[in-house]
């Protein structure tokens, strides 16, 4: 009988995944218990933290009331005031002796009586408008101590939403501006700003250039005319006594040109400038060009020069510029808002001479430093006054600007080639032009335009403007950076306020 074989036994399974189970259950349950403490823990520092600011704020509060209760004990402490009650006269006897047992006056006593503390002067807190019921010489004496001004312009806070306290009873005043199509997008700032700061003025100015603007101003159009320069004496005379520049805002002229394979800025100096727009200089080779500009290799090309065709102000500031760096320039050129020009090709506005250096190779003119920067033209650095060549940006106009030591008498004058290392030589400045010649006569209210204005409503539009290029010359220069405009230096700006309100003073009397 075969034997049966038995099978062995076969040893009991290992239980891995039990274990691994109950170990990832203890990790994750040791994880969230952390995380809660650490939760805990935060949100009790951050309580302990809120607890010790409170703590501390109220310790300052308790520190400042002790403070100032100490000073006022300090101030009335040890002043001893006898103060002595006055008794009936009595009637005088001849040697009259007091009676056998009669009182005796009482002993006065000191009282403490505080030390009254002085009232330290305010300043009145005045809102652009509340002059109104001044007298148009009080009005100028009170805007010829100009404001404090931080260098930045940094604007005092002033309720911008609130309307001025003033006397108009709800009159409204309007000023007609026209002129300078520069200036044109800071004048649109200004007057919403100052419209916000007293709803009742509204200042309307129209951009359609500066000779219109100046022949409306002649013709009693308009309040005020924006230039793009001062006028000369011919221009003084026709229009009579009265007449000031208010210098409001800094302009500049850039040389550009078309090299594209010149990678380097090019350098420009006074006489290579004024050898180009003469004619004189007519190849990029040129050893004045060279000179200028060491190491810079540049084309055999022609120079083509490009100018404006139109009246402008961009080239009364490029040639009143060469006027005072090239004596050739001046016997041959001159200065103006349109010259005959000795070469070249000729464009309307700035984007007509734009539009022919793109086409031009090797070709060279000039525009207003606003549009060079903004459609990213190649334009140069220009050598100024001190020998170091000078870009244009709202920096080097103010350094120009600020040169200006002594303001001429009628606030006429120009910035070209003005000294300083960082100052750019050819800055111009935009001047509002306004009359002076107020009347004293009662108000009456406004209506019509500007031609059919009696001599009342003249002087009411007349000491508005005053008040806004009061205004103007000190908050409203915080608006000119943001704008791509250069600020008028502090110090320039205070120097024109004196000047400007000092003839206004003299004018009125």
């Amino acid at each position: 009988m075969p034997e049966t074989s038995v099978p062995p036994r076969p040893n009991p399974p290992s239980r891995p995944n039990e274990i691994n189970i109950s170990f990832r259950l203890s990790w994750n349950t040791a994880i969230a218990a952390v995380a809660i403490l650490i939760a805990l823990a935060s949100a009790y520092a951050v309580i302990n933290a809120r607890r010790a600011a409170a703590r501390a704020i109220a310790l300052a509060e308790q520190a400042q009331k002790d403070a100032e209760q100490n000073k006022t004990t300090s101030n009335t402490e040890g002043l001893t005031i006898p103060v002595v009650q006055p008794r009936e006269a009595e009637p005088k006897l001849a040697e009259a002796k007091p009676e056998t047992g009669s009182k005796t006056a009482p002993a006065v006593e000191p009282v403490m009586v505080p030390r009254p503390t002085p009232a330290i002067p305010q300043a009145p807190s005045v809102q652009y408008g509340e002059r109104w019921s001044n007298t148009p010489r009080e009005l100028m004496a009170s805007a010829a101590e100009p404001a404090p001004v931080a260098d930045a312009y940094e604007p005092a806070t002033l309720p911008v939403n609130e309307p001025a306290q003033h006397s108009r009873r709800g009159r409204s005043v309007q000023l007609l501006g026209a002129g300078s199509t520069y200036a044109n997008p800071i004048m649109q700032k200004w007057a919403g700003d100052f419209r916000a700061l007293d709803p009742e003025l509204v200042v309307n100015y129209q951009s359609i250039g500066t000779g219109a603007g100046f022949k409306q101003f002649a013709a009693g159009t308009v309040d005020f005319s924006a230039i793009d320069g001062p006028l000369n004496d011919q221009e003084m005379q026709r229009l009579g006594r009265g007449t000031i520049h208010v210098p409001a805002m800094l302009n500049a002229v850039v040389p550009i040109y078309n090299l594209p394979t010149v990678m380097e800025k090019v350098r420009f100096s006074p006489e290579m400038l004024a050898g180009i727009f003469l004619g004189k200089i007519t190849r990029w080779t040129d050893p004045v060009i060279a000179a200028a500009n060491p190491g810079v290799l540049f084309p055999e090309l022609d120079i083509h020069v490009v100018h404006r065709t139109d009246s402008c102000s961009d080239t009364y500031i490029l040639t009143d510029y060469l006027s005072r760096v090239s004596p050739d320039w001046v016997n041959i050129v001159k200065k103006g808002i349109s010259v005959s020009w000795p070469v070249g090709l000729g464009g309307k506005g700035n984007s007509g001479v734009v539009e022919v250096v793109r086409q031009e190779l090797g070709a060279v003119g000039y525009v207003n430093w606003q549009d060079a920067t903004s459609q990213h033209l190649s334009s140069g650095s220009v050598r100024n006054a001190a020998g170091l060549y000078v870009s244009a940006d709202s920096t080097s106009l103010t350094q120009a600007a600020a040169s200006i030591n002594d303001l001429p008498v009628d606030l006429r004058f120009t910035l070209s080639n003005a000294p300083g290392l960082r100052s750019y030589p050819i800055t111009g400045i935009t001047f509002l032009l306004a009359r002076t010649n107020i009347v004293r006569t009662d108000i009456q209210p406004t209506a019509r335009d500007a031609s059919e204005m009696t001599p009342q409503e003249q002087m009411l539009r007349q000491r508005e403007f005053f008040e806004f290029v009061n205004w103007m010359l000190d908050r409203g220069q915080a608006d000119m950076k943001p704008m791509n405009y250069a600020p008028l230096p502090h110090s320039l700006a205070v120097k024109i306020r004196q000047r400007l309100f000092r003839q206004e003073q003299a004018s009125v009397r």
